[in-house]
Parts: C-alpha cells; structure tokens; sequence
C-alpha cells in the first residue's frame, strides 16, 4: 500500500514539503507546486526507504516512533519503530479466521506515512542543510500553516483530513483495536468499517491507491456519549486511547511540561 501511494504521483506529491529545502520554508500547500517537482519527490522518499530500518520495540504510550541520529557522519541509523503490543495484536487478528484485520491494515499503514513524513523532513535537513549548525534549525519541521509544525500529522491531515487513532485495549501484551477514529476536532469521528474494509480490499487486489486522484472524504460518525457507551459495550476491559505526543528530545525540547530525558546523540518524533 505505500509503495502503490509513492507511485501515484497525485498522492505522493503531498510529500514534496518535506523532501524539497526550497519547499520547506512555503507558508501554504500549493497542489500544482507540490506535483511540478513530483519526480524528484519520489526518487528521494525511493532512496531513502532503501536505507531507512523499521522496527518493532516496546513503547507504552505511542504507536509508533521516528529515529534520527543528528550526528551520524558515515553509517545510516534512523529508523521507524512501530509498538510491539500493536503488531502483537495485528498478528492475532490475522491468525483467527472469524476476524477481520482491516483496520490493523489501516491504521499501520497511517502510522508508517506519519512516521515518513518524519524521517523525510529530517533527511532533508541532513542532506541539504549541511552547513547549518545549529540542530533545532537543520531538523526542526518548519513552523508553516503547510506543515503546521509536525510534519507526521500534516501528512495524516493532507492525506486523510484528520489525524487517525485507535482506541482499544491491552490484553496481555496485545494491544487490540476496538476502532478508529479522525481525531481532529472538538468531537472525534469513529470512522466507517464498511468504508475501511472496503478501502484496503481495494488497495490490495486493485491497486487502488496506484490509480487514484484522491482519497475520497472518510465517511464517519461523532463520537457521542452514548455511541462511545456503545462501541465498548463488549469488552469488560478498560479502553485506551493513546497520548499524541510531540517532539520530545534533550536538544529539541519544545515541552514545557515533559521530563522525559532521552539520548543526547538521538531525536525522537512520536504519535
């Protein structure tokens, strides 16, 4: 699914603000500008995903992680780190015939576009900043309407209309997924299944998202009292909805009130 999406140069365009310097700083998404350097948008997120490692790690409060080491000089390090738990209980989903595993497919291949979005705007600081030296300013997401400071929830907003969670549970050392929702607004959206399965079937025997201009508006319901009473009416087990954490990191640290400490030597980006 996401190599159907960097080929489809109407979606992979949205990438363009993170991967072109002179992009980056453009207060406003322009559709025409963003799909004129398409070519050279896609041969870097190609290069970059042949050296870029993803993972599977522990990390209780986030789905999924973005790696950089600002100071590597000779041997690619970043990586994307998508939570154990999740993909433990992706696994399960997909070893039981009586479920379906759409939204696991959904909801990683958002995380994974989120996390490129990343590790794109930070390679292009490493590649075309050289001569910057103060940190902050080489990888920091430019502050622009464009990218809204977070370039992981830009490329959500820019592809989906929303940033996506998963409410569900932790069983064990599973994390099941109860449903999604577009979590923008003041009133999150539990999004369609129907719409889901539909759009993953699509993406795997058709190609869908190779061909497509655009992803169609995300049919959804608001998430009211008595809906959400609803939704978790089955489970006995308490519902989680992850924290959507910004850039935490000693050196980029733009939290007043985290006091996580991590490496000095890496920049973490999480959702």
């Amino acid at each position: 699914m996401v190599e159907d999406l960097i080929d489809n140069d109407n979606l992979c365009c949205y990438y363009s603000y993170v991967c072109n310097a002179d992009l980056r700083s453009k207060n406003i998404f322009n559709f025409e500008e963003a799909k004129h350097v398409i070519e050279k948008t896609r041969t870097f997120i190609v290069d970059l995903c042949n050296v870029i490692e993803f993972a599977i790690g522990i990390l209780p409060d986030e789905y999924s992680v973005f790696h950089g080491d600002p100071f590597v000089t000779h041997q690619y390090r970043d990586y994307i780190m998508l939570d154990e738990t999740l993909i433990n209980g992706f696994r399960e989903s997909q070893t039981d015939p009586n479920v379906q595993f759409h939204m696991e497919v959904f909801f990683v291949f958002a995380k994974i576009l989120h996390e490129l979005g990343h590790a794109l705007s930070y390679h292009c600081g490493r590649v075309y900043l050289t001569n910057e030296k103060d940190i902050k300013k080489k990888f920091e997401t430019p502050k622009t309407h464009c990218l809204q400071s977070e370039a992981g929830n830009a490329i959500e907003r820019l592809l989906f209309g929303s940033v996506i969670d998963a409410p569900g549970r932790l069983r064990k050392d599973k994390y099941i997924i109860q449903y999604l929702i577009l979590s923008d607004g003041r009133i999150s959206g539990v999004i369609d299944k129907a719409w889901i399965s539909s759009f993953v079937n699509d993406a795997f025997n058709m190609h869908k998202l190779r061909k497509i201009d655009s992803i169609e508006p995300i049919p959804f319901q608001f998430l009211t009292k008595n809906l959400k009473r609803k939704l978790q009416y089955k489970s006995k087990d308490s519902q989680t909805k992850r924290k959507s954490s910004k850039l935490k990191n000693l050196i980029l640290d733009w939290s007043d009130d985290d006091d996580t400490e991590y490496e000095l030597t890496s920049t973490f980006f999480k959702v």
